[in-house]
């Protein structure tokens, strides 16, 4: 590395006179630190030790071919003939001192919270995925009821009596008894329940067990004439306690 007698006789052109490369173009490469940011090509370079001007100026303007910031450790690249002034100029960053050093960190918190994000979108997907597969389990264990009628389940008082059936399924299995809807459903007091809204009403009012239009359990009402004032309207659902 350049003592600092060279570096102060290579930038002013000073010379010893025992140094046998004097005459001889050579190229030298020595560092120091930016005091400035880049501009217009050049940056000042402190370039250590005592003084390497003849105005005893430590820091000197150089020319550079990179982008330097202030702080940053740069490389000096001593271009000429020893003694005769030789040309300086940045040739690269060597470290970019607080800057660096905070950039690093940047990254590596970057990295953290990515990982820390990829963990927690990894635990959400795995987490959506069971609900997803308990909801479709759940779907497929699901009882669904319908309705035949052999007249719609509207009515006008007539003289035709009109038979409503309740159907019900499990996974495509039709329940054909109320031990069945039971079993099915996992619960004991599993049952059908009917309700009416009569013509001039607002309220839905259910069938009691015992109703006489019911029979088979519930699994079917028989709407007579009699039955029926003016208008009606059946609905069944499956309930429990």
């Amino acid at each position: 590395m350049a003592s600092e007698l060279d570096i102060a006789m290579a930038l002013t052109g000073r010379r010893r006179a025992e140094d046998g490369s004097y005459g001889r173009e050579l190229s030298t490469t020595i560092v120091g630190v930016a005091t400035s940011d880049s501009s217009d090509g050049s940056v000042r370079v402190d370039l250590g030790g005592e003084s390497v001007t003849q105005d005893d100026v430590q820091e000197v303007e150089v020319p550079t071919t990179v982008e330097v910031r202030e702080g940053d450790q740069v490389r000096v690249t001593l271009d000429g003939v020893p003694g005769s002034g030789r040309r300086p100029t940045v040739t690269g960053v060597v470290g970019g001192g607080d800057r660096t050093r905070i950039d690093v960190d940047n990254a590596v918190s970057d990295a953290s919270h990515a990982v820390d994000t990829a963990g927690k979108a990894a635990d959400t997907a795995h987490t959506a995925k069971q609900n997803a597969d308990k909801a479709i389990a759940e779907t497929k264990d699901l009882v669904t009821l319908r309705i035949d009628s052999s007249r719609g389940t509207v009515f006008k008082n007539s003289e035709v009596s009109t038979v409503l059936t309740v159907r019900c399924y499990k996974r495509g299995q039709e329940l054909t008894t109320l031990t069945a809807l039971r079993q099915a459903m996992l619960d004991a007091t599993a049952r059908i329940r009917w309700y009416v809204l009569r013509e001039g009403d607002t309220d839905w009012v259910s069938l009691a067990d015992s109703d006489p239009m019911l029979s088979n359990d519930g699994f079917t009402l028989t709407v007579a004439p009699d039955d029926v004032t003016v208008k009606c309207t059946f609905k069944a659902e499956i309930v429990t306690d």
